[in-house]
């Protein structure tokens, strides 16, 4: 049982180095862009590559943690 903990937290944390290194890439490309559009560029990222959906659950995720938690300065 041990062993199958060590190769699920092993697992876990590849897909989470390889959600955080899609949603940068997402997020460079999209400097400048609106947030709408950043959501808009990630969810035909999911659809175009077929991204498994353990995977497009946490990019979706973190995309909208990172939306959250942007500053809008005062207008």
């Amino acid at each position: 049982m041990q062993e199958y903990f060590a190769k699920q937290k092993k697992l876990d944390e590849l897909i989470q180095t390889k959600v955080l290194r899609i949603v940068d890439d997402l997020i460079q490309l999209n400097v400048g862009n609106t947030t709408n559009d950043l959501r808009r560029a990630t969810l035909r990222l999911i659809r175009e590559n077929k991204v498994p959906e353990v995977i497009a659950d946490r990019v979706k995720h973190e995309i909208e943690y990172f939306i959250s938690n942007i500053k809008i300065p005062a207008q």
